[in-house]
């Protein structure tokens, strides 16, 4: 399956970026793929997962399906969850989606102490903010 992808990036980092359902339904079904392989990616200079890329963009179908696929919900790049980009980027449907998911945590920290509430306050998200707390992140 071909995908336009300038930047040197995996193709099911491109599809999970760019919201094709259909191209990350095809890795998902690949026997022996890792969904939680982190691959090259020279946007953020080092390897990141799908997850990480799909909450970064908002793409809140990939996630539900990353997520359903059982992806790790707190894996990390850079010290960053998937639900820490998705609220420093303002996207609310998937924090949704991610507070929504068992196992889930809310209140991992960053090296530098910050929380995705942390985060969400700072970018001045109150949805975010609201969600993070009803779902028990913790405000001190």
């Amino acid at each position: 399956m071909e995908l336009k992808n300038e930047r040197g990036e995996h193709d099911f980092l491109a599809a999970c970026r760019e919201g094709n359902t259909e191209a990350v339904q095809y890795f998902l079904e690949l026997e022996g793929f890792d969904i939680n392989k982190q691959f090259a990616c020279e946007a953020y200079c080092e390897p990141v997962h799908g997850l990480f890329m799909a909450a970064a963009e908002g793409r809140v179908e990939v996630v539900q399906r990353l997520i359903a696929a059982d992806a790790d919900i707190n894996q990390t790049s850079k010290g960053v969850t998937p639900l820490y980009v998705a609220a420093q980027n303002g996207h609310d449907k998937v924090v949704k989606t991610i507070v929504s998911t068992q196992g889930v945590s809310v209140n991992h920290t960053r090296c530098t102490g910050s929380t995705a509430l942390f985060i969400a306050c700072q970018e001045g998200y109150p949805d975010i903010v609201d969600m993070l707390l009803g779902a028990g992140a913790d405000p001190t």
